[in-house]
């Protein structure tokens, strides 16, 4: 087993999270723990806990770590104007969801014993993403109050995410993307229709 000094705090925390993605993807999220996490690193349990507060520190982490490569894929669709690029939002978070199936599922699956720990960083993803959304609709009705502005964003997203939520548990969609796609370019286009004329009869 390695020494504890072999690697920086900050090279364990990667390597514990690199390690942690690796464990859940290949035997799913309820088989992550910090003594498999460690055993794959090289290190001991209590040598985790040096780097990590607890177990739910550890998942907060690795879920901000994910919400960060979402993020990254998200603004990549910004070139397009704000009608498509809030249709290409949609699109990018079912494609990830689809494809990392297991990560995503740890986002909202996971039930932390005190919420309150959340890091800054997980917070900090979480409003960068409706922050994407909040510009695209600002550029379609810039005279919204920024309360209805996040009331619309929260609302918009929850519909994709039941989208999601739907085709990854085969209720409605078997399983399908293309499918599931479909129905977010139905629910995308009848919501900027509805926001836009809105935006118009207000100016």
């Amino acid at each position: 087993m390695a020494r504890r000094n072999d690697h920086s705090r900050e090279q364990l925390k990667e390597m514990a999270l690199v390690a942690s993605e690796s464990i859940i993807n290949q035997e799913g999220i309820d088989a992550l723990s910090t003594r498999k996490v460690a055993r794959e690193i090289g290190y001991s349990a209590g040598t985790l806990y040096q780097v990590f507060k607890n177990f739910d520190d550890l998942v907060l982490q690795l879920n901000s770590r994910t919400l960060g490569r979402l993020q990254l894929q998200m603004t990549q669709r910004q070139r397009y104007d704000a009608k498509n690029r809030l249709k290409q939002y949609g699109y990018c978070y079912l494609n990830f969801a689809y494809h990392q199936a297991e990560l995503w599922h740890l986002l909202f699956e996971h039930r932390a014993a005190n919420p309150e720990q959340r890091p800054a960083e997980l917070l900090n993803n979480i409003d960068a993403l409706f922050n994407l959304l909040r510009v695209a609709l600002t550029e379609l009705q810039p005279t919204c109050s920024e309360n209805d502005l996040s009331v619309t964003a929260n609302s918009l997203w929850s519909g994709i995410h039941g989208i999601a939520v739907l085709m990854l548990k085969g209720k409605l969609f078997d399983g399908d993307l293309q499918s599931a796609e479909q129905s977010v370019n139905c629910l995308m286009n009848n919501f900027i229709q509805g926001w836009t004329s809105q935006g118009e009869r207000h100016a």
